[in-house]
């Protein structure tokens, strides 16, 4: 993949990337692998995005050597799509992970679906988005959950999701 990022077919039209899927931050010893590749094979590539809940669901892994392992690729600039859908997942830990992450000098931004008996009224995403400002972590946006097998029960309506979108943006 980082051969064909940084192949002539492309590299003049491709300058950033987004490792997601399972989550890159699980394994250390594999995001340096990809960092590495990207670095050798894509010299394009300015901006590296990751899609992680890593520093909610295990804020320990956001520690000394993962800050090491991302200060070694110092030509890249760093973002962090986090996934957060309530205000409670702000525990003291996942504070403190993300604090680490913005102190050096990573861009932190939010994006989630609106799910039913979660997040689906104002009030509660009103709390959410207040503590993302107080830790200085960007709204991205805010999207309506797509249909899959298993899931149906966290959907709202389309309906719900417009009417809180207008409520939230008066």
């Amino acid at each position: 993949a980082t051969k064909y990022m940084g192949s002539n077919l492309i590299k003049k039209d491709v300058n950033e990337v987004l490792i997601t899927g399972g989550d890159p931050l699980m394994s250390q010893s594999l995001l340096e692998f990809s960092l590495s590749q990207i670095q050798v094979n894509a010299s394009n590539i300015k901006t590296v995005r990751f899609g992680t809940r890593v520093p909610l669901q295990d804020p320990a892994r956001v520690n000394d050597k993962l800050l090491d392992i991302l200060a070694i690729y110092d030509n890249f600039d760093f973002e962090f799509g986090l996934n957060i859908c309530h205000y409670a997942e702000f525990t003291p830990e996942s504070k403190v992970a993300i604090t680490k992450l913005i102190k050096a000098g990573y861009r932190l931004y939010n994006q989630h679906p609106l799910l039913k008996g979660v997040n689906d009224n104002a009030k509660t995403l009103i709390k959410l988005y207040d503590k993302m400002r107080e830790l200085k972590i960007d709204g991205h946006y805010l999207f309506h959950a797509i249909p899959m097998r298993g899931m149906s029960h966290h959907r709202t309506s389309v309906e719900k999701g417009l009417k809180l979108s207008m409520e939230l943006s008066s």
